[in-house]
């Protein structure tokens, strides 16, 4: 996690190409597939996509093309998981889906039951993603099996997280909420800001769906200030969003539209993960309504002064914001819950 989500990333980055360099004129191995791997690792989270791929590709050749010893077995299964992982980001699911086919047999030959959980997490993602659910939720429930078998807490945390997607697409919201909840618990005990933050995140705009406006409040504010600590910009989006739903429903419609302007060009960019047109579906009919309830003119007026706010001051406003009325559900339900 922190070379991918530390604001420190770049050093990271900048030390695996130094390491990738001074690998250069080795001999192919396993130390200089890892070299490569890592440096295309470090890469993704920089946002070089392209360049991610190719080094990971090479890891993955040179993996392959060296005997069959366990360690770069498990090499090579690390290498597909992460690059079915970069092609899943970039919304390219059936190269996603081809890795994760690559995956199974051979975390299977080595007996490793992390990348086995990994291989059906994918396929589950996969077929989320095709809106396959059935199928999804049987090789979702599946690797969260087998992770809580052998105790490994991130294969937990991500099949509970696209459990918690699943169950979101379906409109079960309490299920929903249910995994989301023990997703969140389990990133915590791990320390895990990245997970911490999409749990938080995911979580608060459940709650704004059911209308619980506090605890939906509190999550996606804490959320806000781990992704402005991470500096990742579209996660800070995602979160300023919800806040100005929040807004919203609570009768601050002014601020909602500021807080709207502020993020407006970023909304609908899919460039990060916690933000997506799930998420949009949820709060564009809460905009809608505000504006409607504001007015188009006023509404607007009030987005054009929050597209003038750099994203640092549209944290600000929407951190300083009064808490929620006592109570703690929207005053006027009747008004959002229609359109979703």
């Amino acid at each position: 996690e922190f070379t991918q989500f530390s604001p420190r990333r770049y050093e990271s980055y900048g030390w695996a190409m130094r390491i990738l360099d001074d690998t250069s004129a080795w001999p192919p191995g396993l130390l200089r597939a890892s070299a490569l791997f890592l440096a295309g690792d470090l890469s993704w989270s920089t946002g070089d996509n392209e360049r991610a791929v190719e080094l990971m590709e090479a890891s993955l050749d040179m993996a392959r093309q060296l005997s069959d010893t366990r360690p770069l077995q498990q090499l090579s299964c690390l290498v597909i998981y992460r690059l079915a992982v970069v092609h899943g980001t970039r919304g390219d699911v059936e190269q996603m889906k081809r890795y994760a086919d690559q995956l199974m047999p051979i975390a299977e030959q080595v007996n490793d039951p992390c990348f086995i959980a990994w291989a059906y997490w994918l396929l589950g993602h996969w077929e989320l993603r095709s809106e396959r659910f059935a199928a999804a939720r049987v090789d979702l429930e599946q690797s969260l099996m087998i992770a809580r078998r052998e105790g490994l807490p991130q294969n937990v945390a991500a099949s509970l997280y696209t459990l918690t997607g699943l169950e979101h697409s379906e409109g079960n919201l309490a299920r929903a909420r249910q995994h989301a909840t023990e997703w969140l618990q389990v990133v915590r005990s791990m320390s895990m800001q990245w997970g911490i933050l999409t749990a938080l995140t995911f979580l608060g705009r459940i709650l704004v769906e059911e209308g619980d406006t506090r605890h939906a409040k509190m999550h996606l504010e804490e959320a806000l200030v781990i992704a402005r600590n991470l500096r990742l910009r579209g996660e800070q989006v995602a979160c300023l969003a919800g806040l100005a739903a929040l807004a919203a429903m609570t009768g601050d419609e002014e601020n909602a539209a500021r807080l709207y302007g502020a993020i407006e060009s970023d909304y609908a960019l899919p460039h990060h993960w916690t933000m997506s047109d799930l998420a949009q579906r949820v709060y564009d009919p809460i905009f809608a309504a505000a504006r409607e309830r504001l007015g188009a003119a006023a509404f607007e007026a009030a987005a054009a002064s929050g597209r003038q706010l750099p994203l640092n001051q549209a944290i600000d406003l929407a951190l300083q914001r009064e808490s929620l009325a006592v109570g703690g559900k929207a005053p006027n339900p009747w008004i959002w819950t229609s359109a979703l």
